[in-house]
């Protein structure tokens, strides 16, 4: 994969698939969307233990209810040139995928297996050892194989600390989560100027445009993207499309 984002000590570079309208107005309301356990797309989300058990089965939907109604999640990738990933989550290569510079040590990765890991009823008493051990945050990490294309990191917020907008939850970009830049997708329409004008006036992006690659099934830089400066003086930032080799 392209190297577009290098991340610092302490931090990790994850990517965020959206459609082109949300992923401007992330860049204009300096915040972006979180999602719900209720939201998600995967029905076994927090459900990878094996359920046989019917009491176990109880545990596992309670655990669900309760980390619902308190814990918004932050989904990303940890690369960004998987086809299916612009397929599904950015409008059919037609959206973005924003970069954000994260702590490290807030990001959850997610783990992939082909089979249910059993446990049992005193597994469930035990003190929660580490993600592997215990049934709860085992079900917090852990995906079907089928999902491993996500390559997937996730951060979690507490609901009562973040902002609700109707029925939707938003945390602002902030020292933990940092808006670093935007990738446009292959269909993408969007110009450098529909983000120059959304941005604050100290805010510093780098914007790269993709394409579909010739030799492979992946989505890579383009190579005729030139470093430009945004000419939106108005907003102030600098919006730079990264110049690298593909």
């Amino acid at each position: 994969m392209h190297r577009l984002f290098p991340a610092e000590a302490g931090r990790r570079v994850v990517y965020y698939f959206t459609k082109a309208q949300w992923g401007l107005d992330a860049v204009r309301d300096q915040r972006i969307k979180l999602s719900t356990l209720d939201d998600l797309n995967d029905p076994f989300e927090l459900y990878a233990a094996d359920l046989t058990d019917k009491e176990q089965r109880q545990v596992a939907y309670d655990f669900k209810a309760r980390l619902g109604a308190i814990w918004g999640l932050l989904c990303c990738s940890k690369s960004w040139d998987q086809t299916l990933m612009w397929s599904h989550y950015a409008d059919r290569h037609r959206g973005v995928a924003l970069v954000l510079d994260v702590e490290a040590t807030n990001l959850t990765d997610i783990h992939y297996c082909s089979e249910r890991k059993r446990f049992t009823a005193a597994d469930y008493e035990k003190p929660l050892k580490s993600r592997m051990e215990s049934p709860g945050p085992y079900a917090m990490c852990t995906k079907a194989e089928c999902w491993h294309y996500e390559d997937e990191a996730r951060t979690q917020f507490p609901l009562d600390r973040v902002t609700k907008d109707g029925d939707l939850f938003f945390t602002p970009f902030h020292d933990a989560v940092r808006l670093v830049g935007v990738l446009l997708g292959p269909l993408c329409k969007i110009k450098d100027d529909d983000i120059g004008w959304r941005m604050h006036p100290d805010q510093q992006l780098t914007v790269a445009r993709t394409r579909i690659a010739f030799g492979s099934f992946r989505v890579v830089p383009r190579q005729d993207a030139p470093h430009t400066e945004d000419a939106s003086p108005s907003a102030g930032g600098l919006v730079s499309a990264a110049k690298i080799e593909s």
